[in-house]
């Protein structure tokens, strides 16, 4: 299928305070040849350099003008998954002309490819595809790997279509505002724990290098609950503030990677934290041909190794 790019977006703003360099990486993005029908887009810093002989900062300087175009999952050596959020509204439609659409079971095709952590950021922006999907598929990623029955699911009413959420959003509606609040509430925690030390604050939101990170501990209560307590521990260690021979300084991708919160608390609390096996396991997936693994233990320790 041959890409389409809206004319409007070289004219917002933000692109056009971008320098030649990241304006280049837009159109790689859009235009890649690896990007699927879903828009999911596996790549490295090394290809992104080798395609376009851009410098390797462009491609975050074109994310980060444009955040609610795409989110970045981090993929370790295999580089990032980039999700082009509006490729589908864009190339296919949305609401019922999706839903309708030969296509919509294409895009659903190149979806199932994926693990089930892509699958549940896409069903909330095209709710309008999860019924299709069921039905070929029988997997629901609201339930999958909590021992839900394939079929369960099958025949509920299809969520609000796309257009409907965002007029919520545009309106204020309950979710998107909670959403919104949570980020508003962690970055001023963020800011006032670490306003008198070493650390780096936020700048109004969570950076676009960690909304993967983000988007999966605000979905933690237990999480959400202790991240003030955690954080105000951190703070006091003389190690997270670069009094160390290698000056490292705690920062917010260390703080949101999954494990650093519990430990902090169960340091706190005087108890040694344990690794449960399910959470040192590996998440496999296959996107362009290629296997590639996430190891959620690379993130364990919760200081940098070679700390003696």
């Amino acid at each position: 299928m041959d890409t389409k790019t809206p004319g409007t977006i070289w004219s917002k703003p933000a692109v056009e305070r971008l320098g030649p360099g990241p304006k280049l990486a837009l159109f790689w993005l859009r235009h890649n040849s690896a990007l699927d029908l879903a828009g999911y887009l596996v790549t490295s810093e090394r290809r992104f350099v080798y395609e376009t002989g851009c410098e390797p900062e462009d491609l975050p300087r074109a994310l980060e003008a444009l955040p609610k175009d795409f989110e970045v999952l981090e993929n370790g050596e295999e580089g990032q998954i980039i999700w082009l959020r509006n490729y589908v509204a864009e190339q296919i439609g949305t609401g019922a002309q999706l839903a309708k659409n030969h296509m919509g079971k294409a895009v659903c095709r190149a979806l199932a490819k994926h693990f089930e952590g892509l699958r549940e950021p896409f069903f909330e922006e095209y709710p309008e595809l999860r019924e299709i999907y069921l039905q070929k598929y029988g997997i629901d990623p609201e339930t999958e790997g909590e021992g839900a029955s394939p079929s369960e699911g099958l025949g509920k009413p299809l969520a609000r279509t796309r257009e409907e959420r965002r007029g919520e959003e545009r309106r204020g509606g309950e979710r998107s505002t909670s959403i919104l609040q949570m980020e508003t509430d962690f970055v001023t925690t963020w800011n006032a724990r670490t306003a008198e030390t070493p650390i780096s604050g936020l700048r109004g939101k969570i950076p676009q290098r960690c909304r993967a990170a983000w988007n999966a501990r605000r979905k933690d209560p237990e999480w959400l609950e202790g991240y003030d307590k955690a954080l105000a521990h951190a703070v006091t260690k003389p190690f997270n503030l670069g009094e160390s021979e290698r000056g490292w300084v705690a920062d917010i991708e260390w703080f949101l990677r999954p494990h650093t919160v519990p430990k902090l608390l169960a340091e706190l609390a005087g108890v040694e934290f344990k690794e449960s096996a399910a959470e040192s396991s590996h998440s496999e997936f296959e996107a362009g041909g290629r296997k590639a693994t996430i190891s959620h233990g690379d993130d364990l320790q919760l200081e940098p190794e070679g700390k003696e």
